[in-house]
């Protein structure tokens, strides 16, 4: 199956999670056609000053890949800084944030798989 990218949605969050500034998602898939416990495959853009607040992935997992830019990711009470081609993973109760802190856009894939 192939989607075109205009039949694809793209949601703007304004403060995601309590966060700053407006994030995009440009959903990869359209959830009706999402396979069995997968619940998102998307881009996130998260422009200069942007974040995605705090929050707890109970009973899933969320996958981020960085495409482009530079951030930070709070997981387990420090903040590790990201760039373009690291990987993170989130799940069993844990939280995290993510952060813009640089001046170009911050480009992510998230991926968010049911564990259960």
């Amino acid at each position: 199956m192939i989607t075109k990218s205009p039949s694809l949605p793209v949601e703007h969050r304004v403060n995601m999670r309590g966060g700053d500034g407006t994030v995009q998602i440009f959903h990869a898939a359209m959830k009706d056609t999402l396979p069995a416990g997968l619940r998102l495959h998307a881009k996130l853009f998260l422009p200069a000053g942007a974040s995605i607040g705090e929050h707890v992935h109970e009973n899933e997992t969320e996958l981020f890949y960085v495409l482009q830019g530079q951030g930070e990711m709070l997981q387990d009470g420090a903040w590790m800084p990201l760039s373009p081609g690291d990987a993170t993973s989130t799940g069993g109760g844990q939280s995290h944030a993510l952060r813009n802190t640089g001046d170009e856009p911050f480009v992510l894939m998230a991926t968010i798989v049911n564990e259960k």
